[in-house]
This record gives C-alpha cells, sequence and structure tokens, in this order.
C-alpha cells in the first residue's frame, strides 16, 4: 500500500516550502514537487485497492471505469463502492485551486506568483504589504530585482509567496489546506474499508 507514502511525501514537500520561502527558487521547486505528489495520492489510493481486492498489477493502466467494470465483473462490493465514492471525492478536488496548478507547473513551467513584503513600520503598527508579480518584475524568478522610488525603511520585514490568482492568501496556506484535505481523504478510505494504505 503506498497512499500513506504518497501523502508523506507530499508533507516532506510541503515542509520544505516552508523551510525555503526566501529562497526563491527552491521554493519554487519544492511547489512543483508538491503539486504533483498531492495530487497524485488519490490515483495511488485508486491504485492500492485495486491491487488489494482485485489483483491488479501497477504496471498496468486502469481507469477508474475500467477498475469499476473489472469489480463488477468479479461481484467485489467494497472496490465498487470505493470507486463510487473516490470519483466523488476527486469532483471536490477538481474545484481545488491547486488542481489546475499541478498541470501547469507539471506540464508548462510554474504557475504564477506574487512575493509579498509585509512590512512594521516605525510605529511599530502593521504598515501594510507590498505584493510585488515575479513575472513582471523578475522573469527569472531572482530575488533581486529594483523597485523605483522611495523604499519604507521598516524596523521587520518578511516575504511570502501567494498564487497570483488568490491573493492575501500564502501559497503555504493555501498549499497546507490542500494537504490537511486529501489526509482526511485517505484517513476516510482507510476507515470504510477497513484496510491500511
Amino acid at each position: 500500500m503506498d497512499s500513506r507514502k504518497r501523502l508523506s511525501e507530499a508533507k516532506f514537500f510541503l515542509d520544505q516550502l516552508k523551510s525555503y520561502e526566501s529562497d526563491s527558487e527552491k521554493f519554487e521547486y519544492f511547489m512543483t514537487a508538491f503539486l504533483t505528489s498531492w495530487r497524485s495520492v488519490m490515483d495511488v489510493m485508486l491504485y492500492d485497492v485495486a491491487e488489494h481486492f482485485l489483483g491488479l498489477s501497477r504496471d498496468d493502466q486502469y481507469s477508474e471505469e475500467e477498475i469499476k467494470a473489472i469489480a463488477e465483473k468479479k461481484g467485489c462490493k467494497e472496490v465498487i463502492n470505493f470507486v463510487n465514492w473516490w470519483s466523488g471525492k476527486q469532483k471536490i478536488l477538481l474545484k481545488s485551486p491547486l488542481w489546475n496548478k499541478r498541470n501547469v507547473s507539471f506540464h508548462r513551467g510554474y504557475p504564477p506568483m506574487n512575493i509579498e513584503f509585509i512590512y512594521l513600520g516605525n510605529s511599530g503598527g502593521t504598515s501594510g504589504t507590498i505584493s510585488v508579480n515575479l513575472r513582471a518584475y523578475a522573469p527569472d524568478f531572482s530575488d533581486d530585482f529594483a523597485i523605483k522610488g522611495p523604499v519604507p525603511q521598516p524596523d521587520f520585514a518578511s516575504k511570502r509567496f501567494s498564487f497570483s490568482d488568490i491573493p492575501g492568501r500564502s501559497a503555504i496556506s493555501v498549499c497546507e489546506e490542500a494537504y490537511y484535505q486529501i489526509e482526511r481523504y485517505v484517513d476516510e478510505a482507510q476507515k470504510v474499508l477497513n484496510l491500511k494504505l
């Protein structure tokens, strides 16, 4: 069973994102790895169930419909019920803001991201956030880009990455939410199937 292992892989890359938020290049690499691992957990789960209950090989490629048809032919209600549940969860995941970002990351490059600088002014209160689109100011996604005009001199500053189409939330918080959603699905499947995935 590999579902938990793939889930652990996604968690590993999520933790790396947290460790490398100050390094734009490594952050981008770990984002690609996280998105790929995160999104494949459900596919791995489908094959865990197909292998365990139906004896299907991971070397062969089956669609969910084919797995369900094989289960129906063999009269395996556990797999039929699982595939129905799995299909419903997949429809929910299709609405996740990260679903298409994995496609972009895996097939076309990197999803558009902003870097937000959060700073505290001399008064000690939050002075605000400056959000810069990385591709507009730094096409090579480096940390070195020029800001024209007066630059605030904060007492404290931090930066975080956000997806361009999800402003106001850090990319890490979006990824954490998606990770815990998948983790709940694995937990739920284990209970329903009475099977350690």
